[in-house]
């Protein structure tokens, strides 16, 4: 119960800043907290983000294609994310034409002031497809697969980072509760020290495997519901299996 409880906590904890603790910290050191030349296709769009920098971009590029078409290409020079929006600033759209046959008309060229555009282009989400470092929070996580589950992108990593910061936690307890079955009623006839090592030693073990497998997830090896999910269901279903059998 006390496991339980404690990794209950870890859970919630990852849905919070905490997740970000030791990327913040590399931050504040490093000095780069700005991301920049972002290539992403977004409902039917392509958006390319020179600069990016919590919700406020630079030179951002928006390409309209229908297929292999395309239809318009617009430039703004600056972007701010608010109300789930991009509000666009100096804005230069050039359409293409439809018909490209000779003496028919070319290309037209637009400009404004400002304009909205990109609705639920989350800059977090985006942030999140092209962090190196597999560290989310988990409603990071969520909001990055929900935008671009749909979209071609690869969110693999993301979906094991997830699972990894809900799932891998219950490792312990679960091991808690099946080693509970295996110790002797009274340590009279037993060594109690060996007993222990012995148990260090198969926990160690199947930490390490659950361990490379959630990094092999976490590169693309496998799956992440092989990498993560399963293990864990197949140490639930034994942890299950041995409570039953000792009712």
């Amino acid at each position: 119960l006390i496991s339980l409880i404690i990794v209950a906590g870890f859970i919630f904890l990852n849905t919070t800043q905490f997740a970000h603790a030791l990327k913040f910290q590399k931050n504040l050191t490093e000095l780069t907290p700005i991301s920049g030349d972002m290539f992403l296709k977004f409902e039917g769009k392509y958006v390319y983000l020179r600069e990016l920098q919590g919700k406020n971009a630079n030179e951002i590029t928006i390409f309209d294609v229908n297929g292999t078409d395309l239809i318009s290409k617009s430039f703004a020079k600056s972007g701010v994310y608010e109300s789930k929006k991009w509000s666009l600033k100096e804005i230069n759209t050039t359409l293409a034409p439809r018909d490209l046959s000779l003496g028919a008309s070319g290309l037209k060229f637009n400009t404004a002031e400002s304009s909205q555009a990109l609705g639920g282009f989350d800059p977090s989400s985006v942030q999140s497809i092209y962090d190196t470092s597999n560290v989310y929070s988990i409603k990071d996580a969520i909001r990055s697969i929900r935008t671009f589950a749909d979209q071609g992108v690869n969110v693999a990593t993301i979906k094991a980072s997830l699972y990894n910061m809900l799932f891998f936690p219950l490792f312990a307890p679960l091991m808690v509760l099946i080693l509970y079955y295996y110790l002797p009623v009274t340590g009279r006839f037993f060594n109690l020290a060996l007993m222990s090592f012995g148990f260090f030693i198969v926990t160690l073990c199947a930490w390490g495997v659950f361990f490379v497998l959630i990094r092999f997830s976490l590169n693309g090896v496998i799956v992440p519901e092989l990498g993560v999910i399963a293990p864990i269901a197949a140490l639930f279903c034994f942890a299950s299996f041995l409570v039953f059998k000792h009712r």
